[in-house]
């Protein structure tokens, strides 16, 4: 094998090295800023979308809880509105069981009494 040949193997070794440090210059003089670079944006974008979502976790609650002090305050209006309507009904109730009583009181007493 050509490769392992004692007389080029020195000589060998030497180049692949010599390459091997060169396109590690290569590689951290130009690739990794350009890596590092794109990371660290993506690193923002990723800490700006989390607050943003944080943000819009603690916004959403609070809608959430002016809807519920909203739907309570419906339900007690609702309790108030419905509670004033039974209270009606029965005094509408009893004024036409009044009427009724003295209506029927009066047609006994007119049957009652000599025509």
């Amino acid at each position: 094998m050509p490769q392992f040949d004692q007389t080029f193997f020195s000589s060998l070794t030497f180049w692949s090295v010599l390459s091997f440090i060169l396109m590690l210059l290569i590689v951290r003089r130009y690739l990794l800023p350009s890596l590092s670079k794109v990371l660290d944006e993506r690193s923002q974008k990723v800490m700006g979308d989390l607050s943003a979502a944080e943000r819009a976790r603690k916004e959403s609650e609070r809608l959430l809880e002016e809807h519920r002090q909203l739907l309570a305050q419906a339900r007690g209006q609702a309790d108030a509105i419905l509670h004033q309507a039974e209270e009606m009904a029965r005094v509408i109730r009893e004024e036409k069981q009044r009427e009724t009583l003295i209506e029927v009181d009066n047609r006994l007493e007119k049957s009652r009494s000599p025509n």
